[in-house]
């Protein structure tokens, strides 16, 4: 029997273990004082809504593994949960305070930002216990005194953030631990892991219920963008492998700090900024309008009425083909929604449909508008006698 078949059958005490508050009476004063995002921040558009986690953790927990041995890096509580907003090229800056019974010495601040993005993945893999996961794009620690930064280098995008289920009574817990400890302590890679004691403490309970958490141990890598469930003792190679790939992979490009400072007996101060360097994102104009004659005589004049609206305000540029073989070029540029009279001349009968796009300062292109116009033929008037007679022979009878 190998050690995912123990895990299974012990397990399915974590079904009939519903863990209270009340029953943690040391998380009952752990609760959080947390500054609410301002509800015009979360309205503004072109931004970064991720969601931003902040895990108090006890590096050498007060809970003992199956082994007896201390966990380390055991989670408490969330100074913050809840969904952020960025602008893109802006800045989000926010304190947190956060009061419970830790030691200034024995704690670390963990943060991880979430994408908002959600993708579906296993937590029994390949295909077993469906969840939506929600990729970690940047994550950050610091102790009291110190400050954090997400790490992105040439071998890594990102700090990677690790969350594994565990409980105190499981048997092949402690081995899960222990090699992510030692990959840790290696400083071989940027990422961090937490521990969530699912019996012991009622949030991480929860927090493990999202990842729809079956086997023990369970390790969630960014956000569930990897899941590995031990199956043997000899795991430290995957893991590692799983953490590079982790942190090879595209993410969206934040700035992630967190400050962090000891207040005073048990009260911490958590400065948190988050840049978002990724680019504005453009929309291009809607197709324009164009309003004027559909008839008209050659060599004469017609005026044209045209306009588009940029979603995102922009100014526009016009850009008309008259199919006569003649163009505007791009003209403008105009603001957003102008109305802008512009005319032509057509120098030959015929029927014209006349195309029109617009584009915005940063070169995207609306599709094309059309409109028919017709230079009529003047009427050739032909007369003869014959002619004549044919049409009014019926009054000569």
């Amino acid at each position: 029997m190998n050690l995912r078949q123990i895990a299974c059958i012990v397990s399915i005490g974590i079904l009939l273990i519903t863990p209270t508050l009340s029953a943690i009476s040391i998380l009952e004063t752990q609760r959080q004082i947390v500054k609410q995002l301002p509800a015009e921040q979360i309205a503004l558009g072109n931004e970064y809504k991720g969601y931003l986690r902040i895990y108090i953790v006890e590096i050498e927990s007060r809970w003992k593994m199956e082994n007896r041995q201390k966990y380390h890096y055991a989670f408490l509580d969330f100074a913050f949960n809840n969904q952020i907003a960025v602008r893109y090229q802006d800045t989000y800056t926010n304190t947190f305070t956060w009061s419970g019974d830790v030691d200034d010495d024995n704690v670390i601040v963990m943060a991880a930002l979430f994408n908002p993005e959600s993708h579906r993945s296993y937590a029994d893999p390949p295909l077993a216990r469906p969840f939506n996961a929600y990729y970690v794009d940047a994550a950050a620690a610091a102790h009291p005194g110190e400050t954090g930064h997400n790490t992105a280098n040439n071998d890594f995008t990102h700090t990677v953030f690790v969350e594994v289920g565990t409980a105190t009574w499981c048997p092949s817990c402690p081995y899960m631990a222990n090699v992510l400890d030692k990959i840790y302590n290696s400083g071989d890679y940027p990422f961090y892991f937490v521990e969530m004691v699912t019996d012991m403490n009622s949030l991480a309970n929860q927090r493990m219920s999202m990842y729809n958490q079956y086997w023990l141990p369970t390790v969630f890598l960014d956000g569930g963008r990897k899941v590995f469930v031990q199956e043997s003792t000899n795991d430290e190679d995957e893991v590692r492998s799983l953490i590079e790939y982790c942190g090879e992979q595209d993410v969206h490009e934040l700035d992630l700090s967190l400050n962090v400072t000891w207040i005073s007996e048990g009260n911490i101060s958590i400065d948190v900024e988050i840049t978002n360097n990724e680019a504005v994102p453009n929309n291009p104009p809607e197709k324009p309008s164009i309003q004027g004659p559909s008839e008209g005589k050659k060599g004469e004049a017609q005026n044209f009425t045209v306009s588009a609206n940029d979603p995102d305000g922009d100014d526009v540029y016009f850009y008309i083909d008259w199919a006569d073989n003649t163009t505007t070029d791009w003209i403008g540029p105009f603001s957003s929604g102008e109305a802008v009279v512009v005319d032509h001349t057509w120098s030959s009968d015929g029927i014209y449909i006349v195309k029109i796009k617009a584009k915005d300062l940063d070169g995207d292109e609306s599709d094309w508008e059309q409109l028919k116009v017709t230079m009529p033929k003047g009427k050739t008037i032909q007369f003869s006698i014959y002619d004549w007679i044919l049409k009014n022979l019926r009054f000569l009878r």
